[in-house]
């Protein structure tokens, strides 16, 4: 269209797909309600007659919190959102600042992780900048006290450990294009795509910047083949390769404390646990229960 340059996209509502997955993560991590090596489902799940599926069309059966993280799956997250209260994350996304979401939880449903709502690539680039501003200030020792109010949204270790995490983010091989836009630096990074692919994201963090990239039409129309994989990603890759710096966060933070968990459920371990590990986590009180 003629007045089509008159569209800013960047403060346009848009759904978000799965970038919001990040932020349950972290915050359900500060909340002692997960642990990223927890054994949790990914099978089918009912929402109103809507059976979110994963990219591939499979499920996975048990995975850990971090494979369905680094994997995008879908029934985990939602079986997340549940365990953590769609209200309570609804008012929570209100309070960090993504202003699109207006409307209350029952509007949005279980829906609400997986692109059920709108926010902004501004607002969401923000969000994600805002953790990595908060982390680099506390490893660097020059937090101010009202670097700190954050701390009410997220501490700085569930940020590090989300990071870590995003930075082993991958998606089936079959995906087209996969092996072409790899970097040959770390990136902390993730990727959404609306239902009816109408919305391509792509979000990343190194250590100075953090890149936004948002795909799609301004009139809503999908297309086959918009996936925040195929269409946004590379172009986030290009854009980093451009930048100074790489993700060189350290997998450590002031907050943080050492937590035993059983290497085979990632749970706190009980007495029949022959084998356990040493994770690093918030310093909060875990409330998963022990191994089940």
């Amino acid at each position: 269209a003629k007045d089509s340059k008159m569209v800013n996209m960047i403060t346009a509502n848009r759904s978000t797909g799965s970038v919001l997955k990040p932020l349950l993560y972290a915050k359900m991590l500060d909340e002692g309600n997960l642990l990223p090596n927890m054994i949790i489902p990914d099978i089918p799940i009912n929402i109103s007659g809507y059976i979110p599926k994963n990219y591939s069309g499979d499920y996975w059966g048990a995975v850990t919190a971090d494979q369905a993280f680094v994997n995008s799956l879908n029934s985990p997250f939602v079986y997340l959102l549940k365990e953590f209260g769609v209200a309570k994350f609804c008012y929570f996304l209100k309070k960090i600042g993504l202003s699109g979401i207006i409307y209350d939880a029952d509007h949005y449903g279980l829906s609400l992780i997986l692109g059920g709502a709108e926010a902004s690539l501004f607002d969401v680039t923000n969000v994600y900048g805002k953790m990595a501003k908060l982390l680099y200030l506390n490893q660097n020792g020059l937090e101010t006290k009202e670097d700190k109010k954050y701390y009410k949204f997220f501490s700085p270790s569930s940020i590090m450990i989300t990071f870590k995490t995003l930075l082993n983010l991958n998606r089936p091989y079959e995906q087209i294009g996969w092996q072409y836009f790899t970097s040959t630096k770390n990136v902390a990074w993730k990727t959404g795509t609306s239902f009816g692919n109408k919305d391509a994201w792509s979000i990343g963090v190194i250590d100075r910047y953090v890149v936004g990239v948002w795909v799609g039409n301004a009139n809503g129309e999908g297309r086959s083949g918009l996936t925040g994989v195929n269409t946004a990603a590379p172009i986030l890759f290009d854009v980093i390769n451009r930048l100074d710096g790489f993700y060189s966060f350290e997998s450590v933070t002031a907050d943080a404390i050492e937590v035993e968990v059983c290497s085979k459920s990632g749970y706190p371990p009980n007495e029949n646990c022959p084998k356990t590990k040493t994770i690093l986590y918030p310093d909060v009180e875990i409330k998963t229960g022990v191994c089940p």
